[in-house]
């Protein structure tokens, strides 16, 4: 079946528009590898969540069901607080923008008729594309050689409202005060134990203070190749589920409060050109605690349930990689767009460039081609 005039007339003006610009924000990507600070979700075989925190854990009132262990400063406590409502403004922001593509989508919305919002729509479609997946932006254009695969409109409408669909859950669990975890701010409790490790997993054994921080977990089995908090610098945060209280852990490392001044906001890089020029969307990741703890929130089971994401693997030139950061979910979004809604830095990644994809920050989408820096 045929599809209207002004259907294909859309798609055709929308191919020759973002065709022509998004290549200079993709492409141009080094995709680099060096070190640098990454998460991961600790795997637990006990997945239950409980209602209620360790009873001797200290609660703060705007969130009554989020607890902090004694490794937590005050200060820190105070300002993962302020981060948790940063967090709500960038879902908010996030949802309104996919808002505005599937109404680009649904209206058939030609780009000479966006008028004021022309520059705003055009970032935002070419980040979804950047970050999420390829768009079939005409269904007679064919693959090139090495061109990456391309969803269908329908298709990306699907995933727009599935991202929306998280973004939405998300943005109500913070909303009802119903967000159940325990923040750590180092992890020096767990005890690495060679003698009971070997070259498949390192063993450790939780010995915190029960007294002030609940109960402790059974010894926890992790994979070889990875380091807690207090054994690298290049690990940021990352989420466990307490294997007795069943609650879900979350570990904000010290080189993540350092990076952020244990201060920083999302908000001191305000919109506009002038605060914006020059930086790439990884350096503002790091720069505040709060893309950190949205990585790790969409990693909670209480939070997305069966939808909760993971850090997904794609294979590059034979080698596995983690789908970390700008340069690593651009590369997801390439290889297997399939998996860009199941991970974690895409989910928070695309929040906060879909935040700068307005008329005010013009370059905030375009970091993509800047940023290329991984584990």
């Amino acid at each position: 079946m045929k599809l209207h005039t002004h259907a294909i007339e859309w798609m055709t003006s929308l191919q020759a528009l973002l065709w022509a610009i998004l290549p200079s924000h993709t492409s141009a990507s080094p995709f680099i590898s060096s070190p640098d600070l990454v998460h991961y979700d600790v795997p637990s075989k006990n997945s239950n969540i409980i209602d209620e925190p360790p009873p001797k854990s200290k609660r703060k009132t705007n969130y009554p069901a989020v607890t902090f262990s004694s490794t937590c400063s005050p200060v820190q406590r105070q300002y993962i607080i302020d981060e948790l409502s940063e967090i709500e403004t960038m879902l908010n922001e996030a949802q309104t923008q996919i808002t505005t593509m599937l109404q680009i989508i649904r209206e058939r919305q030609q780009p000479k008729d966006w008028g004021p919002r022309f520059d705003e729509n055009t970032r935002l479609l070419n980040t979804w594309q950047a970050y999420v997946e390829k768009i079939q932006l005409n269904r007679r254009a064919t693959l090139g050689p090495g061109q990456a695969p391309r969803s269908p409109w329908k298709v990306a409408e699907g995933n727009m409202k599935t991202m929306y669909e998280k973004y939405y859950n998300m943005d109500q669990v913070l909303k009802a005060q119903a967000l159940n975890v325990m923040f750590h701010c180092d992890d020096t409790f767990l005890k690495y134990q060679e003698k009971e490790s070997n070259k498949s997993f390192r063993l450790y054994k939780d010995e915190r203070n029960e007294a002030t921080d609940g109960p402790r977990n059974a010894n926890i089995p992790l994979p070889a190749s990875l380091r807690l908090c207090h054994e690298s610098t290049s690990i940021s945060g990352y989420r466990y589920t307490n294997s007795v209280s069943g609650q879900e852990e979350i570990y904000i490392c010290p080189i993540t409060f350092e990076k952020a001044k244990t201060s920083n906001k999302l908000t001191q890089f305000a919109n506009e050109m002038s605060t914006l020029k020059g930086k790439t969307i990884d350096e503002i990741f790091f720069n505040s605690t709060a893309n950190t703890i949205f990585h790790e929130l969409t990693h909670c089971e209480h939070i997305l349930g069966n939808e909760r994401t993971a850090d997904q693997v794609y294979v590059k030139n034979g080698k596995s990689l983690k789908a970390y950061q700008a340069s690593g979910i651009m590369e997801l979004s390439y290889f297997r767009p399939d998996l860009s809604l199941k991970n974690a830095d895409t989910l928070t990644y695309f929040a906060l460039g879909s935040r700068g994809s307005t008329e005010e920050a013009p370059k905030m989408p375009r970091f993509c081609q800047l940023s290329g820096i991984e584990r």
